[in-house]
């Protein structure tokens, strides 16, 4: 089986093709200037050609649905959308944290996934290594940054670009505590979401292009401001 796989989350947006037999037979990461929008389109019409092959060899695709960048999150959506309802395939779905938590590999205990959420706020994950694969012991939520060091498990790993931005006194009081993910595993990569995507893929578990919808977890700027009367619709 032969996938395709985006994730537009984060300011590092990236593509895959992977098949069963060979595993990863295209991989290629580029840092947002402006918008995912700009480069995505043309990046897929590059691997696929590169690849040899055609948008109808392609048997699934696979997606990273954040949270993160909203607008990134739009574009990746809408752009597997179109691919899925042109070729009538099916979409293997991940949240972006798992996507990191999972580029670890095999790794045993704890894993603490963190991504910028601004305003103060950090999208937050955990999760645990096991002979089986992650388990997933915190969905993806919403804390603030002052909440993070109570958050993490005396021995985790933590993985996250975010990590770098935390106020000096609080990375010295999570290094004391926990471990440091790897310089691959600091934004969620369409290559690692491409070789789960295949492990784990089954007709039941794929979802149509009618079902495929964001993560967000928390709402757009806009739209909060719109929520605190900051903002007046217009009419």
């Amino acid at each position: 089986m032969i996938t395709l796989a985006i994730e537009s989350s984060t300011e590092l947006g990236s593509l895959a093709i992977a098949n069963q037999e060979n595993g990863l037979l295209y991989s290629i990461s580029w840092k947002r200037s402006r918008s995912h929008a700009e480069t995505l389109t043309a990046e897929v019409e590059s691997a696929v050609r590169f690849c040899n092959l055609e948008f109808e060899d392609i048997d699934f695709f696979s997606l990273g649905i954040g949270p993160g960048s909203f607008t990134g999150i739009r574009v990746g959506l809408n752009t597997v959308k179109t691919l899925a309802y042109a070729t009538k395939k099916k979409t293997m779905v991940y949240d972006s944290l798992r996507i990191m938590a999972e580029s670890l590999g095999l790794s045993k205990g704890k894993i603490v996934v963190i991504q910028n959420a601004f305003s103060n706020l950090l999208y937050f994950a955990k999760y645990e290594g096991t002979p089986r694969g992650l388990k997933v012991l915190t969905k993806p939520k919403l804390i603030s940054a002052s909440e993070l060091e109570k958050n993490i498990p005396k021995g985790a790993t933590v993985v996250g670009s975010t990590f770098f931005d935390l106020a000096k006194p609080m990375q010295t009081k999570i290094k004391k505590k926990a471990n440091l993910g790897s310089f691959g595993s600091r934004f969620p990569d369409a290559a690692v979401l491409a070789m789960c995507a295949l492990s784990d893929f089954s007709p039941k578990k794929a979802k149509t292009w009618e079902d495929l919808s964001p993560l967000y977890i928390r709402a757009s700027a806009a739209e909060e401001k719109l929520a605190n009367h900051e903002l007046k619709p217009v009419l």
